[in-house]
């Protein structure tokens, strides 16, 4: 079996970026023959024919947002591998996904997953049943601890529950070494 891995470039091409090396994982790591390109690669019709995939999994953010330059390869069974689809609406009236055989997500929570089923009853819903954490980067390095609480990262009204967080820690801040 042959699997094509279609990776956003914008989230997936970066080196040390935890969304690359669950993509990189996944392909070393599979049984099958594994193929990763990327949105901004050139990547024929021609080429696709000759790797010949028996899947292909789109790695993206929300909605397939690259499905025009990749139009050829909904001639197999195509899968969109989505961090967050926190714009619901966008990804039903994505065209591309709709041309899709199922959607695969990282959260494994019933909630989520009924969400998802609900929303696309004509799709396969599968999840990952966990994150991918690359140990050769995020390790114990025995340096001495500088902060107790180390926070960052976007706490915007997006993120409300990061925000409290942050809030409560500033309140707090004479009980612990915090860093924001």
């Amino acid at each position: 079996m042959n699997i094509l891995f279609i990776c956003c470039s914008e989230r997936y091409k970066c080196k040390n970026k935890t969304y690359r090396d669950i993509v990189e994982n996944y392909a070393t790591n599979a049984k099958y023959s594994t193929r990763i390109i990327y949105t901004d690669d050139i990547y024929s019709k021609n080429k696709f024919c000759e790797y010949n995939p028996d899947i292909v999994v789109f790695f993206d953010i929300d909605k397939i947002r690259y499905g025009n330059k990749f139009n050829y390869v909904f001639e197999k069974p195509v899968y969109v591998c989505s961090l967050d689809y926190f714009y619901i609406q966008k990804c039903i009236n994505c065209p591309w996904i709709k041309k899709c055989s199922g959607i695969i997500t990282f959260n494994n929570q019933e909630k989520i997953m009924k969400s998802y089923k609900n929303n696309f009853p004509d799709k396969s819903i599968l999840s990952f049943n966990g994150r991918f954490v690359n140990t050769s980067i995020y390790k114990n390095y025995n340096l001495e601890k500088i902060y107790d609480i180390l926070i960052y990262g976007s706490r915007d009204s997006f993120y409300p529950i990061r925000k409290k967080i942050e809030q409560l820690l500033i309140k707090h801040k004479n009980r612990y070494n915090i860093k924001i």
